[in-house]
């Protein structure tokens, strides 16, 4: 098992490395107020958990059911996010995650995607939420 996972962390920086074999906030939290989850043309799904309020992303969590390379996006994909305004977090794509990752082999690029596009897609869920909840008050 050891030998599989050092072949699936080829090419990845110490940083990379750290996130897809202690993952950040992995699993669903206690708490959250958004959920978004897309699966990915390789077939990976990825999921994140959000709790927001005033403005911040103030809790973040994820899974996936991906490999190593989604499971280190993932990972700094919400640790990215967390303690971050949500305008701010909404400009979280593909390019931050993999600058955070440092060295990551590009034929995982994708799962960079995959993870901040899951990010994008709960924080758009929250503000269409909130927006309607708050339309439905001013009745």
């Amino acid at each position: 098992m050891e030998h599989k996972i050092e072949e699936e962390l080829q090419g990845f920086s110490e940083i990379a490395c750290q996130h897809a074999l202690y993952p950040y906030s992995y699993g669903e939290p206690c708490r959250f107020n958004t959920y978004e989850q897309i699966q990915g043309p390789c077939g990976d799904t990825v999921r994140i958990w959000l709790y927001c309020e005033d403005e911040l992303v103030h809790e973040a969590a994820f899974a996936t059911d991906g490999c190593a390379s989604s499971i280190a996006c993932g990972s700094v994909t919400v640790s990215l996010a967390q303690g971050v305004k949500l305008q701010d977090a909404l400009k979280i794509g593909q390019r931050e995650v993999l600058a955070a990752l440092g060295q990551f082999p590009v034929e995982f690029a994708h799962c960079a995607l995959l993870a901040s596009n899951t990010l994008k897609g709960a924080i758009k869920k929250y503000l269409n939420q909130r927006e309607r909840n708050e339309d439905g008050r001013q009745e």
